[in-house]
């Protein structure tokens, strides 16, 4: 159950994630070469988070996802099913290898979707069947290979607002199902032909029964999690969800509706555009096969859902060869704690961090009391705290764009941090003078050597044609996608 609901939560986030770290602007002129379609301004946003999602482009990223997908399906399962004198165990899927999946859409409201070429691997499975006086156990073996499934679904409003999914029907062209079944008791076995006189074939029954209900369980499953998925997230429908032959749109607003941030507690350099960057406004906002719209309210909704559901909490493991050896000469003591050890940075924000949208495509986010550690951990997995402090931060990114060169741009603003030691291995420290080398560091040699020599993160070439634009109003994020 779990496993749906977090895959669905996964890929949701993931993809929020690739629209936030686009930004774009790309010359008019080189655009009007590239691509001749008729030039439509990107519709006005109707809620605090907006999302129009093309089937084209659904398609395409299914040929993406189709590894992702067969990793998550390998855990599916399905409910102990009873019917009659019959009860068959939880059925598990040990392989659900899906070939190809299709997306098609149409109006009003309806999603069409088809898997094909699908290997399916199920273990042994237990069943009983009541005789009479007594129940008969056995085993279920499987061997089963299906062509395709095709799943309709409506796409709705919720009573409580959310977006909710209702299943048509579930079509499933089967190969090959067949079913083989043993008794696991002496007495059972030795009854079988009386059994098989009572109830009939046994093996024959299961398969109808399962080309019966297995669609129907399918589709309940797909009902139940798709809305305890839509459920959990912090935003209700205040327009749509509108699904034409081509294309699903949906505006929603928080849940909650957060006042607007706070001003931020440090002091920000003056936010300098590069002149030899091209700008947003040179690029037409033609409609693109997914368009994301989101206010510094929506932005903030996510980022606190993200904090409560612990997707912000981080572990990132050192490469072996920055191990504890490396400082057995400065820190002999330390080093006696935990020979040869391998480093581990964690990073908690006890917080929501919050973001603020401001001119000149800049976001900066507020983090109060953020857990910053280091620690040191041994083959066996003990860890060892070298160092453990709270640390308040203020600071983002300005002048957010993909360049020409198809690489996502920015600079980073100057930061105001603050750091209380909570643990230390390491001996006595001096807070005020570690916070004022920090603040030094920061202001003198890191963010000017990163601003000089960072040229840009060059995006996936999947990504075609990116658009966004940052404003204090929201983000307006759109791409295509291009499956070479």
């Amino acid at each position: 159950m779990s496993s749906f609901y977090f895959a669905s939560c996964g890929f949701f986030l993931l993809l929020m994630m690739l629209i936030l770290a686009m930004d774009c602007s790309h010359a008019s002129s080189a655009r009007h070469v590239l691509d001749s379609r008729e030039e439509v301004r990107l519709p006005a946003p109707k809620g605090n988070l907006t999302i129009s999602v093309k089937e084209s482009f659904l398609n395409k990223a299914m040929l993406l996802l189709l590894p992702w997908l067969n990793v998550f399906l390998r855990g599916l399962k399905l409910p102990p099913h009873e019917q009659g004198n019959l009860y068959i165990d939880e059925v598990n899927f040990t392989e659900i290898g899906v070939g190809s999946v299709f997306v098609a859409m149409e109006s009003p409201n309806r999603l069409n979707v088809s898997l094909y070429d699908l290997k399916v691997a199920i273990p042994e499975t237990l069943f009983s069947v009541w005789v009479g006086l007594f129940w008969c156990n056995g085993i279920l073996r499987f061997s089963v290979k299906i062509l395709s499934i095709k799943v309709s679904l409506m796409v709705l409003l919720q009573p409580n607002g959310k977006v909710g999914l209702k299943n048509l029907g579930v079509d499933i062209l089967w190969l090959k199902l067949f079913v083989e079944h043993s008794f696991t008791g002496g007495f059972c076995s030795e009854m079988e032909k009386v059994i098989e006189a009572l109830f009939g074939d046994l093996d024959k029954i299961i398969e109808m029964m399962a080309m019966k209900k297995v669609p129907e369980m399918i589709g309940s499953m797909l009902e139940e999690k798709s809305d305890a998925f839509f459920n959990s997230l912090p935003f209700h429908v205040v327009d749509g969800p509108n699904v034409s032959e081509k294309r699903l749109e949906i505006a929603m607003n928080s849940d909650s509706r957060s006042e607007k941030s706070e001003e931020v507690s440090s002091l920000l350099l003056p936010v300098i555009s590069s002149p030899w960057m091209p700008s947003n406004l040179d690029s037409p906002p033609w409609r693109r096969n997914l368009e994301i719209f989101f206010t510094e309210t929506a932005f903030n909704e996510i980022l606190l859902y993200l904090n409560r559901s612990f997707h912000l909490n981080q572990t990132v493991a050192f490469p072996s060869k920055y191990n504890s050896s490396l400082i057995k000469e400065m820190f002999p003591e330390l080093y006696k704690l935990c020979p040869n050890c391998s480093f581990a940075a964690l990073f908690s924000p006890t917080v929501p961090p919050r973001a603020i949208f401001r001119p000149y495509r800049t976001v900066i986010f507020d983090i109060l009391n953020g857990f910053v550690g280091l620690r040191m951990v041994s083959a066996a997995g003990q860890q060892v705290p070298v160092l453990e402090t709270l640390v308040n931060y203020t600071g983002g990114f300005s002048d957010l764009r993909v360049t020409l060169l198809h690489s996502i741009y920015f600079r980073l603003t100057e930061a105001n941090v603050t750091l209380k030691v909570l643990k230390t291995s390491v001996g006595p420290i001096d807070e005020k003078a570690l916070n004022e080398k920090v603040r030094f560091l920061l202001k003198w040699v890191f963010l000017p050597m990163f601003n000089v020599n960072f040229k840009g993160i060059p995006l996936p070439p999947q990504i075609a044609f990116p658009f966004l634009d940052v404003s204090p109003q929201g983000i307006v994020a759109a791409f295509d996608l291009s499956i070479l």
